[in-house]
């Protein structure tokens, strides 16, 4: 049997859980490949150099057909405009779009595979033209709430902006009737929560299994850490209490950073708050100190973060 995981980029959480996945069905023994838009593994877990994704100049007959059909350029580009003409007004995290100029069904390893294991797709898979034609059974993780949304990726987003609601329901309608083309299709979900809202919105009625499934980590990584060495290094003593925080930004409101620093106001005990992510944290308490480590993308180094904090905290309002 060959799996093939699809991701839209091999960075950040989806990309590093589904390249995570992959090497660990290739240790069990089962054939998987992995896709994106910047890194290709094959079958025989071999890193390749692909094509596919490499720019190609469009045929005369090409951009003929394109002025003919989308005479506004792209949908991507049409709807990006609109949003856009908002101006400062919208305020979200992140929005992607399900469409693509790629035809992914015509990848080389996705017609090889048995399986196709869809991860975080947005603006890399093409929904109404690859769920069109593809009949293989389809294993889609999700990593945020995108698959049942529109353009958003959770519904604090998509509350703070109803001024595209119109836009954004349209797209959703879009992507609906796409995925009621799935003939054999399973929803898994790292968390229980997003396994729920993905339930209640009813998308996936049709698909043969909806399961909650954690993420596969790398156990030999974070057994090895070095917390010690690095509380000696940043001067903590043994006695100190350490908590952890991690935001790839620290000023994102989704992750709950507010919450977090009204809490820490609060405090009348001393404690250490090391912080992972891009930016800085304040606090007024004096019986706060906090650390920041900035945004680290090393195993090795994040799990010694881990190792050396007494409790992990994670104030987040969303978050699968």
């Amino acid at each position: 049997m060959k799996v093939i995981q699809v991701t839209t980029s091999s960075k950040g959480g989806a990309g590093i859980a589904a390249l995570r996945l992959h090497q660990a069905l290739h240790k069990a023994g089962i054939q998987s490949a992995y896709i994106s838009l910047d890194r290709t593994i094959d079958y025989a877990n071999l890193e390749v150099k692909d094509s596919f994704f490499a720019y190609r100049k469009p045929s005369l007959g090409q951009r003929i057909f394109r002025k003919l059909s989308k005479k506004n350029g792209n949908k991507t580009q049409v709807y990006q405009r609109h949003l856009e003409s908002w101006g400062d007004e919208l305020d979200y995290e992140i929005i992607s779009f399900p469409f693509s100029k790629f035809n992914l069904e015509d990848h080389p390893l996705v017609q090889e595979a048995d399986i196709i294991h869809l991860h975080w797709v947005g603006d890399f898979l093409d929904f109404e033209s690859f769920f069109a034609v593809n009949t293989k059974p389809i294993a889609w993780t999700f990593h945020d709430m995108n698959p049942f949304k529109g353009i958003f990726h959770y519904q604090g987003d998509e509350d703070r902006n109803l001024q595209v609601r119109d836009m954004d329901r349209e797209i959703l309608k879009l992507k609906r009737k796409a995925i009621q083309r799935i003939t054999s299709g399973a929803v898994i979900s790292p968390s229980q929560w997003l396994l729920e809202c993905a339930n209640q919105s009813g998308y996936f009625n049709h698909f043969e299994q909806k399961v909650c499934i954690p993420n596969g980590m790398p156990l030999e990584v974070f057994k090895t850490a070095q917390g010690t060495d690095l509380r000696k290094n940043l001067g903590i003593m043994e006695d100190e209490k350490v908590l952890l925080y991690t935001s790839g930004t620290l000023d994102n409101h989704r992750k709950g950073v507010d919450l977090i620093l009204n809490a820490l106001e609060i405090l009348t005990v001393p404690v250490t708050l090391l912080t992972l992510g891009k930016g800085s944290m304040e606090t007024s308490n004096k019986a706060v100190k906090i650390i920041p480590l900035g945004f680290l993308s090393e195993a090795s180094e994040i799990a010694a973060c881990y190792d050396a904090a007494d409790a992990f905290v994670l104030p987040s309002r969303e978050d699968n």
